[in-house]
């Protein structure tokens, strides 16, 4: 007989309390895939303590046969942390105990305002992903923790801010002001905001209020030129030149516009001079070169921030479906027919849940891992199939069923080769796998994801004087690039030919970049050719 036996639980409502402002820290807290995900899977049962085991396994099952995110073996704790912290401080759910296949164990039970609640969560905010699919929406909530500490999202606030502003902009102090957070908040928060894209910043300063002190370049300033855009690139080569053939030691910023005009006329200044004080920001790279003095006694009030312009539109769609959420009864109850409706269906919740984990840092961490598997253990002859899959099993201490094997490998197409033949009977057939020789040509670089998509060098190179959060975000947001980018090969060879002890090159931290074998490291620069 099993028995379901209950402890003193925490946060328990016994009847839903929805007010407006406990709805906009639940819909700040769990607004994104996974988490709702997981409270679908308690509402299948809403009477029941639920298992983390038997958690993971409802939300595989809810994916269909073409599972997305397999919990149950790749982040079988997950569920049940979220219930632990975020989804019991909200009192979505209640913590007990329920019988295992080995004695108790603990489980987690939705409440009624969990029940009530996600679904029009879902149904407000998952349309409003599926529409704008170049941005992650936890990118434009934020911080989860943050928002159960504070009652609300920071992000959206800010973006509440700029949005009833009579212009639209807002210096940080202004933003500092009302909003009542500290100077280090603020600037955390809306620096990482521009670094994504949705925020844009302005000096109030035009350029040729703007001096820039100029030095002896660097093996580093030199070096960094192929990653950056062509715009930003262009002024800055022009700036090298002039302090090398002149010695150039002050400039203003629209002499840097001129000279980059001169060498390239096409160029549209706007772009370079954005692209200039991109590059700017970093000051690893860019100093002892070139230092802007032009706010040394008055740092904090050189720009004033707005919302891009790509993106007023559904940002602002994004806060009246979360003002309507909280205060709209009906809406609510639409949106939860809609949410439903969404995460009942398999493909969907598949697809959504694959996306989520390869923007995670977890999905980063798997496949980099798995790469560096492949060149430890695949011999440069090649080798079998199976005998690989022993090998890994063997020397990693992975437990792996060969089909999932399989399906890993074989999803590693820029890797590796694979090939078939007949066993000596001509019977049975062998599946053969190889590192793939890479050719590439020697501006590889020009075709780099960095480059093309004109994305911000700090990304890559996040400064030391960054807060480790901010730090482990443009981490996760270089690697994500990195991982997508079609020249990745050659510029893992380079960084490793280069001894690089900093920045992302290739999907690879620093840390990971030293922690490479001397086996990996010869087999990759075999592998890739740059002509």
């Amino acid at each position: 007989m099993t028995v379901t036996r209950e402890m003193e639980v925490v946060s328990s409502d016994g009847v839903t309390n929805l007010t407006p402002e406990r709805i906009y820290t639940i819909a700040d807290t769990v607004g994104v895939i996974g988490k709702l995900a997981t409270l679908a899977a308690l509402d299948q049962t809403p009477g029941e303590f639920v298992s983390s085991v038997e958690m993971c396994r409802r939300i595989d099952e809810a994916q269909g046969k073409n599972v997305g995110w397999r919990f149950s073996k790749e982040s079988r704790t997950v569920p049940y942390a979220y219930c632990q912290t975020l989804f019991r401080n909200l009192g979505l759910v209640e913590i007990g105990e329920t019988e295992g296949q080995k004695g108790s164990v603990r489980g987690a039970r939705i409440t009624p305002s969990g029940s009530e609640i996600w679904p029009s969560v879902a149904g407000a905010y998952l349309p409003w992903q599926s529409e704008n699919p170049q941005i992650v929406l936890s990118d434009v909530i934020g911080n989860s923790q943050q928002a159960l500490k504070t009652g609300v999202s920071t992000r959206i606030r800010i973006f509440e801010l700029l949005l009833n502003h009579p212009d639209g902009t807002a210096a940080s102090t202004e933003i500092k002001r009302a909003m009542d957070l500290s100077v280090g908040t603020v600037s955390s928060v809306t620096s990482e905001l521009c670094r994504i894209g949705l925020l844009d910043y302005k000096s109030k300063h035009k350029p040729q209020e703007r001096l820039f002190k100029l030095s002896d370049s660097t093996e580093m300033t030199e070096r960094y030129l192929d990653r950056m855009s062509d715009e930003g690139r262009v002024a800055v080569e022009a700036l090298l030149s002039a302090r090398q053939n002149s010695g150039l030691d002050i400039v203003n910023g629209l002499t840097i516009l001129e000279m980059a005009k001169d060498k390239e006329p096409k160029l549209n200044s706007k772009l370079v001079w954005d692209q200039f004080l991109d590059w700017m920001k970093n000051p690893r790279i860019t100093q002892p070169f070139i230092e802007e003095v032009t706010f040394s006694d008055n740092r904090s009030h050189r720009t004033l921030l707005s919302i891009a312009d790509e993106w007023k539109e559904p940002i602002a769609d994004f806060v009246e479906r979360r003002n309507k959420l909280a205060t709209d009864p009906d809406f609510r109850l639409d949106a939860a027919t809609i949410g439903r409706s969404i995460m009942s269906n398999k493909n969907y919740l598949a697809k959504s849940l694959r996306t989520a984990k390869i923007d995670s840092r977890l999905g980063h961490t798997d496949a980099i891992e798995w790469e560096n598997i492949m060149l430890e253990h695949v011999p440069s002859e090649g080798i079998d199939l199976k005998s690989l899959h022993a090998l890994v099993q063997e020397k990693t201490g992975k437990n792996i069923h060969e089909k999932s094997f399989r399906k890993r490998i074989f999803s590693m197409i820029d890797l590796l080769e694979f090939s078939t033949d007949t066993d000596s009977n001509y019977i049975n057939t062998v599946s053969n796998v190889r590192l793939k020789r890479q050719s590439y040509s020697s501006d590889w670089y020009g075709n780099a994801r960095c480059r093309t998509n004109k994305l911000d060098p700090e990304i890559f190179m996040p400064s030391e004087f960054d807060p480790l959060v901010v730090k482990r975000s443009k981490t996760s947001e270089a690697i994500s690039h990195c991982l997508k980018c079609d020249v990745r090969r050659p510029c893992l060879k380079t960084a490793v030919e280069n001894k690089e002890k900093s920045g992302i090159w290739g999907g690879l931290t620093p840390g990971q970049l030293k922690a490479l074998t001397s086996n990996q490291k010869n087999k990759l620069l075999d592998m890739v050719e740059i002509e």
